[in-house]
């Protein structure tokens, strides 16, 4: 595994960031002046720079070329264990708006139907034990 500071790459987000061009500077960039963090399920969170943070970091005269290289990066995050999961590329179209908008995630779905589940569970009980009184 890679180190950007105290958070590890794993060997998938380093395959990924070299198939897609990202330079582990732009990664530790990213990682550093990061933002925007969304939950992005399982435990994890996806970070990225806003497009006012990237303004402010060119204005406050850091090279626009570091800032624009970094500019659509997208990292997931798990902070329980402190790597880096994968690195995507936010292209703006509707497969990357998971990654712009808090969505909801499979986990809390599944959550939420499972709680579904044993209310409807508990309520047929309930009601099997009224009908029988």
């Amino acid at each position: 595994m890679n180190s950007l500071g105290h958070w590890k790459l794993t060997q998938h987000a380093a395959n990924r960031a070299n198939q897609r061009g990202i330079l582990q500077e732009t990664l530790s960039f990213v990682i550093e002046h990061s933002d925007v963090l969304l939950h992005a399920g399982e435990g994890r969170n996806s970070v990225r720079i806003s497009k006012k943070r990237q303004a402010k970091l060119i204005a406050g005269g850091l090279p626009p070329s570091l800032v624009e290289r970094a500019a659509n990066v997208v990292l997931i995050l798990d902070q329980c264990h402190g790597v880096v999961v994968t690195v995507v590329r936010d292209t703006g179209t509707k497969s990357g708006r998971k990654h712009r908008r808090q969505y909801p995630t499979w986990s809390k779905i599944r959550r939420i139907q499972q709680r579904l589940k044993i209310f409807e569970s508990r309520l047929v009980q309930d009601l099997s034990v009224q009908h029988t009184q």
